[in-house]
C-alpha cells in the first residue's frame, strides 16, 4: 500500500504523525512523494483555508481549497467522496470499455466474457464505497443494452431478462450489475459487523455510520434498494411475456433437452450479430408483417410476401412457407444431412478426408467390402411404396443390417410429432427391404432438430445410435446459421421490393 491518510487534532500532532511516516519510509528505502501530498483543514465539518504545511526547510505540503478534489485509492474526494462525479466518470469509462469490446473481432461468447472481466470490474471496485442508487444502476444497465443494440448484439425488443440470464438457461450471460452491487455491499456490511468484537475501531465505525457510507453499518440487516432477481425469478418473468415467453415454454417441454438446446449459446462461437438475430427470432420480435400489424399496430396487410397464402408470422417464415421450401429449407436440411453423411463415410472408411459440410459433395453411392452408403437415392421395391427415398441409407454387408436415416428441421412445436411421423413413414419400406435383401434387421433413425436449435431427447438418442453424439454441436450450429440466413434473405427481399 502506498496511499496513506493521516488524521490529527492539530498541526503539532499531524507533524508528529508525518515524522513517523517519514522515518519509516526512509528506513525501508521508500521514496516519500511530498509533491503528491495535500493538506485538508476541517473545523466542525467545514473546510477552512490554511497555509501550506512545511515538513522541513525544502519540502512543504500544499493546502486544498473548496472545489478541489484529490484522488485517494481511485476515488475523488475532499471532505468526503464526490459520489456524483465518481459515478459519472465510472459510467463513462465502463461504456467506453464496452464499446471497445464490441468493436473487436471476438465471438459473441468471448465478448460477453470480456465485458464481465474487463468492463464490469470498473464498477465492482466502487460497490460499497460509492453510494449507488437503484436508479443509477438501472441507468447503467439500460446504457449497456443500448450499446449492445447499437452493435447489433441485442435486439431492442428482445426480452431484457435474457441479457443477464446465464447462457445455460438461454440468456446472454452478462453480469447482473444490480445483483453484483447488492452482493458486494452485503459482504462488506457483514465483514464490518462481524468484526466488532475484534477491535474497538470497528464498533465505533459501525455505531457512527447512520447513512454516512454506502454500507449503513448502524442499520441492522441493511439491504440495498435494488431490483435484484434470482435466476428462477427472471425465467418466470420471461415466461409471463406473451411473445418472448413462447421460447422458454418450449424449452421447458418434457421431450426437450434444455442443456443441449442452449449449448450453442454456451459455446458462444457465433458472430455477435448472428447470436443477437437468433435470440430475436426465438423472442418473436422480427419485423414480419404479422408483428408489424398486431404488435406495432401499423396499417399493413399481413399476408406472406412470398406465398401470399397465410399470415406472415415468424413461425411461417422459419419453417412454414411453401415458397421457401425448395431452396431455403432444403439447404438447411441438406446441411444437417451432409454432416451426418460425411461422418458416417469417415467412420466406415468410405472417404479419408474431412471437409466443412458446406463444401462437402456427397456421392449418391459409396461402397467398400463392408458397407454401402446411399445419399438421397430412390430404392426400387417389388411393391409400390411411396416413401422410398430416405435421405441416407447405410447397408452393413457383414451384419446384414440396414439403417434408414431421415432428416427434418421443423418448427419448435412440431418436433415430437415429426419424429413419430418419420418412424411411421418408413415402416413399410423397412419391412420390404427386410424381405428383399434378406436382412437380419432394419432400423429407422430420424434426425430431428427444431429450426431454432431446440434439441429433443430423441435426437440425442438417434445420434448415439449412429455413434455420432459428438456431432450434435455441428448440427445445431448449421441449423441456427441456416435459419438466420433464411430470415435475413426473406426480410431483404421485402426491402428490395420496396
Amino acid at each position: 500500500m502506498d496511499d496513506l491518510k493521516l488524521f490529527a487534532e492539530s498541526k503539532e500532532k499531524l507533524r508528529h504523525l508525518l515524522q513517523v511516516v517519514t522515518t519509516f519510509s526512509n528506513d525501508i528505502r521508500m521514496e516519500f512523494g511530498v509533491d503528491k501530498c495535500r493538506l485538508v483543514n476541517l473545523h466542525r465539518g467545514k473546510l477552512v483555508d490554511a497555509d501550506s504545511f512545511r515538513i522541513n526547510e525544502r519540502d512543504e505540503i500544499r493546502s486544498m481549497a473548496e472545489g478541489e478534489s484529490y484522488k485517494y485509492l481511485g476515488f475523488l474526494q475532499l471532505k468526503g467522496i464526490h459520489h456524483t462525479a465518481i459515478k459519472k466518470e465510472l459510467q463513462e469509462k465502463f461504456l467506453y470499455r464496452v464499446s471497445r469490446i464490441l468493436k473487436s473481432f471476438l465471438s459473441a461468447g468471448n465478448k460477453t466474457k470480456a465485458i464481465n472481466t474487463f468492463a464490469v470490474p470498473l464498477l465492482t471496485y466502487s460497490f460499497g464505497v460509492v453510494k449507488w442508487t437503484k436508479t443509477d444502476l438501472k441507468a447503467i444497465e439500460r446504457a449497456l443494452r443500448v450499446s449492445l443494440t447499437k452493435f447489433r448484439m441485442h435486439h431492442p425488443k428482445s426480452a431484457t431478462e435474457r441479457v443477464t440470464l446465464p447462457r445455460i438457461e438461454g440468456g446472454r450471460g452478462v453480469t447482473d450489475i444490480q445483483a453484483l452491487c447488492a452482493f458486494h455491499i452485503q459482504q462488506l456490511w457483514r465483514y464490518f459487523v462481524e468484526s466488532q468484537n475484534r477491535h474497538e475501531i470497528y464498533r465505533t465505525v459501525c455505531g457512527a455510520d447512520h447513512g454516512f457510507s454506502a454500507l449503513h453499518l448502524a442499520q441492522e440487516d441493511y439491504q440495498l434498494n435494488c431490483d435484484v432477481k434470482t435466476t428462477d425469478e427472471k425465467i418466470a418473468a420471461w415466461k409471463l411475456k406473451e411473445l418472448h415467453g413462447t421460447h422458454p415454454h418450449q424449452l421447458a417441454q418434457t421431450h426437450i433437452d434444455k442443456v443441449a438446446s442452449n449449448a450453442w449459446l454456451v459455446r458462444g462461437d457465433l458472430f455477435m450479430e448472428t447470436e443477437g438475430f437468433m435470440i430475436a427470432i426465438q423472442d418473436r420480435v422480427i419485423a414480419t408483417k404479422n408483428y408489424r400489424r398486431y404488435i406495432l399496430h401499423e396499417e399493413v396487410e399481413d399476408r406472406c410476401r412470398k406465398c401470399n397464402a397465410v399470415g406472415e408470422t415468424i413461425e411461417h417464415v422459419v419453417a412454414g412457407c411453401q415458397a421457401l421450401a425448395e431452396a431455403a429449407y432444403l439447404g438447411r436440411h441438406n446441411a444437417v444431412a451432409k454432416i451426418v453423411h460425411q461422418q458416417l463415410a469417415l467412420k466406415h472408411n468410405l472417404v479419408n478426408q474431412y471437409v466443412p459440410h458446406y463444401k462437402y459433395l456427397p456421392s449418391p453411392v459409396l461402397e467398400n467390402s463392408c458397407v454401402k452408403l446411399y445419399w438421397d437415392r430412390e430404392i426400387t421395391t417389388d411393391v409400390l411404396i411411396r416413401a422410398n427415398r430416405p435421405d441416407i441409407v447405410v447397408y452393413d454387408k457383414r451384419m446384414k443390417r440396414v439403417t434408414i436415416i431421415d432428416i427434418a428441421v421443423p418448427l419448435d412445436r412440431n418436433v415430437q410429432s415429426t419424429f413419430s411421423t418419420k418412424i411411421t413413414k418408413y415402416h413399410d419400406l423397412a419391412e420390404e427391404l427386410r424381405q428383399m435383401w434378406h436382412l437380419e434387421g432394419v432400423r429407422i433413425v430420424p434426425v430431428v432438430i427444431s429450426a431454432t436449435g431446440l434439441v429433443p431427447y430423441a435426437l440425442i438418442n438417434s445420434l448415439e445410435e449412429l455413434e455420432l453424439r459428438n456431432e450434435l454441436h455441428s448440427i445445431q450450429k448449421a441449423v441456427v446459421l441456416g435459419t438466420c440466413n433464411t430470415v435475413r434473405r426473406f426480410l431483404n427481399h421485402h426491402n428490395t421490393s420496396n
